[in-house]
């Protein structure tokens, strides 16, 4: 049999050789991932290891200036433009504003039970969503009712002996059964 595979296949053995030839690029495919996985593993492992006693200087270094800011704030002046900074050689040391964050004094559904007290449901979010799995199993007639409907498509797959399902797309096949 020749080995080759036409543009179009037309035959159950072109197809069976089109699965072939699918199983040998899969393979293929595969040790050359896994060989650039270890070899990326490898890489990663190497940076790591190069930058490692920088980056553990850089970590403490960072720790003691953040020390001797918060000991010495009274020397961080104000700017003109409002903020709080110090200018220095090699940089600026300073102070800023965190983002603004909610914190509940209690707890989350003690606020939004006194929101609703309160009068404030635009404060509380609310998700509606169709539940899917039950509508599923309402009639048909109450479904379009609703403005719904199941529906299904038929989709050519292929499966390699001894490997997974692969569907080639929601096609349906008109037709054929």
């Amino acid at each position: 049999m020749n080995d080759t595979i036409p543009d179009t296949i037309t035959t159950w053995d072109e197809a069976d050789l089109a699965l072939g030839k699918i199983r040998e690029h899969r393979e293929r495919v595969k040790l050359l991932a896994s060989t650039f996985d270890s070899q990326a593993k490898a890489l990663e492992e190497a940076r790591a290891k190069a930058c490692a006693q920088d980056v553990a200087a850089i970590n403490e270094l960072e720790a003691r200036l953040r020390d001797f800011g918060r000991q010495n704030v009274a020397g961080i002046t104000e700017t003109r433009k409002g903020g709080r900074s110090r200018k220095l050689v090699h940089g600026v040391v300073g102070l800023r504003m965190s983002t603004p964050r909610l914190d509940f004094i209690e707890s989350e559904a003690h606020s939004i039970k006194m929101l609703k007290v309160r009068n404030h449901p635009d404060c509380i979010q609310t998700t509606e969503k169709v539940l899917k799995e039950r509508a599923r199993d309402l009639p048909a007639t109450e479904l379009r009712l609703c403005g719904m409907e199941v529906s299904q498509a038929e989709a050519i797959y292929y499966k390699l002996n001894g490997a997974e399902v692969v569907s080639l797309g929601g096609d349906t096949v008109a037709g054929e059964a």
